[in-house]
């Protein structure tokens, strides 16, 4: 596979240059730094801002590879900093889409595979949620990802493309971002216990980093036919925050000494967890990596 990855620099990114390079692909990194650090070996690294089309336009123009498929991993990905930061997180995830699918129209690169969120679907009447149950944006993080959507799906009905969405449930691993709940929890763990946390009553869908990228490369694998589709992709596995804090402790060999700091802010509907049969079906991937193993390898490697 001959693969551009945005976003090259960030988590997420670097993890799939490295599975990409390892199974042979030829890999083109894009991202906003002089020079990202931990990028493997092999790569051929460009800096570009994804909200400069020309800047972009003219990087991508430079990549000599046939058969390209775009991994569009470059975005504001912290709900929080969303928040503080609306228009920023526009210009990045909205007009950096924009770019990067006008830019490839122009080169005829027609394959894109777009990470989104499972943050863009309504509050769930039934559990697992499905990809055809309702979307509703409860935040400007996940505005922006429904937009994006709908952008791929116009250039996929319009000039072809063949575009895979995969709205992730909760991703983590090793230099994850170091607020989500497995970060926190872990850290807890490494400094001896207790683990303090706010609500311990929400259910979650976590999928470790290695499976992430393998479901990304999935989907890919399966984008041999034009048209915008979406899939879920998580590890399918409902899991409570207060389990999850149990496993980190055990893994951690601390007895599971677990405060809840907000007990009346119980939401008991708070609740989330993704069907991955379609992804199972389409592309025969499945997660490899259970929670344990998954949060016992983030804590090996964390600093």
């Amino acid at each position: 596979m001959n693969a551009i990855i945005t976003g090259v620099g960030g988590f997420l990114g670097r993890k799939l240059a490295k599975y990409l390079l390892e199974s042979g692909s030829k890999v083109v990194g894009i991202a906003q730094q002089a020079s990202p650090i931990d990028l493997p070996n092999g790569i051929q690294y460009h800096q570009a801002d994804i909200r400069n089309f020309d800047q972009l336009y003219n990087t991508l123009s430079q990549v000599n590879l046939e058969d390209v498929t775009v991994f569009h991993l470059a975005a504001q990905s912290h709900v929080g900093k969303s928040r503080v930061d609306p228009l920023g997180t526009l210009s990045v995830n909205v007009m950096g889409t924009a770019n990067l699918l006008e830019a490839c129209r122009r080169l005829s690169i027609k394959r894109v595979i777009f990470p989104s969120s499972m943050l863009v679907y309504a509050k769930p009447v039934l559990l697992p949620i499905r990809e055809t149950d309702a979307v509703l944006a409860g935040s400007v993080y996940a505005s922006t990802k429904l937009v994006s959507e709908e952008l791929l799906r116009g250039y996929a009905s319009e000039y072809g493309f063949s575009c895979r969405i995969a709205r992730l449930g909760n991703g983590y691993g090793a230099s994850g971002t170091a607020d989500s709940v497995v970060e926190i929890i872990l850290r807890q763990v490494k400094n001896g216990g207790p683990v303090s946390l706010k609500n311990l009553a929400p259910v979650r869908d976590f999928i470790y980093c290695d499976d992430v990228v393998s479901g990304l490369v999935a989907l890919a694998i399966h984008a041999d036919t034009p048209g915008c589709e979406i899939f879920n992709l998580a590890s399918g596995v409902p899991t409570s925050i207060r389990e999850l804090a149990v496993i980190a402790c055990h893994i951690g060999n601390l007895e599971p000494n677990i405060l809840e700091t907000e007990t009346h802010s119980k939401n008991l509907d708070d609740n989330v967890v993704l069907s991955i049969q379609r992804i199972k079906e389409y592309t025969q991937w499945q997660p490899q990596w259970t929670l344990e193993n998954g949060l016992r390898q983030t804590l090996l490697e964390m600093e």
